[in-house]
């Protein structure tokens, strides 16, 4: 099989999906990213978006959103230009501790957690500001955790939407 290394962006253009022959992969290198530029809403593949080896980095360009099909991790940022990631039962995991692992997010460029899936963000032993832009397919809310004293120990936090909140859609 062939193995196809992305050291810079591949990008998921227009309605394009990936298709490899038996045996081949792609890989990413050390700053290789992925980005969903499509011109109708996209999920994302074990393909262009594999378990081992993927992405450092996602994009989110896709005005018509993006559908995460299993749980994955990028150990870069997640970067929103246009456009929702819905993450449906799926966990999203940014191993990347800076508060900066996540960028570009506002009122229409945010991660919907719409069923179990959960945005996972790796924290530092330091006292940093961390932002969790999640919402609903049409209530965005951003969640902030401020940290005025470092945590003892590094770790993970997850936040997702709480549907039927009082008071939220």
């Amino acid at each position: 099989g062939l193995i196809t290394t992305v050291n810079g962006t591949l990008s998921m253009q227009g309605v394009a999906t990936a298709a490899l022959g038996a045996g081949s992969a792609i890989v990413y290198g050390v700053g290789g990213s992925l980005e969903y530029a499509g011109s109708a809403t996209q999920t994302s593949t074990s393909i262009e978006f594999p378990v081992v080896a993927g992405p450092v980095n996602l994009i989110i360009n896709n005005s018509n959103g993006v559908s995460l099909h299993a749980p994955r991790t990028i150990s870069g940022v997640l970067t929103f230009t246009t456009g929702k990631f819905t993450l449906g039962a799926n966990q999203f995991t940014i191993s990347n501790n800076a508060p900066a692992a996540i960028v570009g997010h506002n009122t229409n460029n945010y991660v919907v957690t719409n069923g179990t899936g959960t945005l996972q963000r790796a924290i530092a032993t330091a006292t940093n500001s961390y932002d969790f832009p999640v919402g609903n397919a049409d209530f965005y809310k951003l969640s902030n955790i401020n940290y005025t004293t470092a945590p003892t120990a590094a770790g993970l936090l997850s936040a997702r939407w709480n549907v039927g909140y009082p008071g939220w859609p």
